[in-house]
């Protein structure tokens, strides 16, 4: 099996996790699942969608991995997203920017933007537009109990603003949703 077929790696290799179980999640159910099959075995979880930044080993844990859950929604209208767990900036990009549209990404396309974002995401135009996690309006995510949550700073203040920032520690991000910062502009030249 090739290292990218293997649901155990991601990118950065420096640390590689030997799980108990590995859920290759398709979607949202899958995540509720393997949070309460954690639960059920008193066992941790741990999360890989690109693997750029994995912090752990998740060793003897349900490791999920969300690489298959990669879609992307835009309302070009509202200037809005909603990206689902498994997304790298290249899949946003793909659907943004025929509308104009410009996330605040990192600097590498091939990075997973949930982790980016709940990591708090300074990207290059940080500088000017803040964190990308500042820009985040809603995530539905599993929390440690199986419940799937739909969180917003109105809804749980405190478990919205840890997650935007506090990576994987507060629950799984399956969507989240985020308005685009700006419509390019063309340039003109004289």
């Amino acid at each position: 099996m090739s290292a990218d077929m293997d649901p155990r790696l991601g990118l950065n290799r420096a640390v590689e996790s030997h799980p108990a179980h590995v859920v290759e999640a398709a979607g949202d159910q899958d995540m509720v699942a393997a949070v309460r099959l954690a639960a059920d075995e008193k066992r941790a979880v741990g999360v890989l969608a690109t693997g750029h930044g994995p912090s752990l080993a998740a060793d003897g844990a349900v490791l999920v991995n969300t690489r298959r859950m990669d879609g992307v929604r835009v309302d070009a209208e509202r200037a809005t997203a909603w990206i689902e767990a498994g997304a790298r900036w290249r899949d946003v990009l793909a659907h943004t920017t025929p509308h104009g549209l410009a996330p605040l990404n990192g600097a590498s396309p091939d990075v997973g933007v949930i982790g980016y974002l709940t990591g708090g995401g300074a990207g290059p135009l940080g500088r000017r537009y803040g964190f990308a996690a500042d820009h985040v309006r809603r995530l539905r995510l599993v929390t440690a109990d199986g419940r799937f949550r739909e969180v917003t700073a109105g809804t749980d203040p405190d478990l919205f603003w840890a997650v935007r920032g506090g990576k994987d520690n507060f629950g799984l991000v399956v969507w989240h949703y985020t308005p685009e910062r700006k419509r390019l502009q063309a340039r003109r030249t004289a």
